[in-house]
């Protein structure tokens, strides 16, 4: 079973955090404040402010920091709800952008999981796989695949014979009629476990190192 990740972020949500300092309710308001005195300070004696436009200057500053609070909330509940999938996620497979293949025996069986990202339907989609050499060594013939992400497994088997276990790279292409479809090679790696930052959560992933929850695409 597999299942799609979208890429949803809190911009991103998982990827790094914005280096521009974060402006507090505390600024925003001592700003519109000093505004709002130097408005008072310079108006026209013949003309002064209305009541009404100070009152509807005041609702809009509280509409903008009830906007800025709701963010901040949203992406905090976005954050603590990716960390609660993140941990059943442990021992799982995923796919993230790459092009290596691992083909590995297990139960006496050969099986190497790989996949890719479309960014438009295709009528054709090929997977040409590679050795450490850059040789083709087999070419598998997905047929018409839909847009996203979609995951492919290899068994090892050749035009004769079966290829031996070890390391791999793949190359996709991909047609709608004849015109290339962009397409991003997403690699399997294995969930080993995750942690919550403050740049959000982070997967720990075997062979790979550390990649962020919003770089799956896909869980296997």
């Amino acid at each position: 079973m597999t299942t799609a990740v979208n890429s949803v972020s809190s911009n991103s949500t998982f990827s790094a955090s914005s280096s521009k300092p974060a402006i507090g309710k505390d600024t925003t308001e001592d700003r519109f404040l000093k505004l709002l005195i130097a408005q008072i300070k310079n108006q026209d004696p013949l003309n002064p402010l209305d009541n009404a436009q100070v009152t509807s200057q005041m609702a809009q500053i509280n509409t903008v920091q009830g906007i800025s609070q709701l963010n901040t909330s949203m992406a905090a509940m976005l954050t603590q709800f990716q960390g609660a999938q993140a941990i059943s996620l442990s021992g799982r497979q995923v796919l993230v952008e790459g092009n290596k293949l691992t083909l590995a025996k297990t139960a006496d069986v050969l099986g190497s999981k790989g996949g890719y990202a479309l960014s438009a339907d295709a009528d054709r989609v090929t997977v040409d796989i590679k050795d450490d050499k850059g040789n083709v060594v087999k070419q598998l013939a997905l047929g018409a695949q839909t847009a996203g992400a979609n995951a492919f497994n290899w068994t090892g088997a050749l035009e004769t014979g079966l290829a031996v276990a070890g390391k791999y790279t793949f190359e996709v292409k991909a047609y709608s009629g004849t015109t290339s479809v962009p397409v991003t090679a997403l690699q399997a790696a294995r969930v080993e476990g995750s942690t919550i930052t403050s740049q959000g959560v982070r997967l720990t992933l075997e062979g790979l190192g550390a990649r962020y929850y919003s770089d799956v695409h896909m869980v296997l």
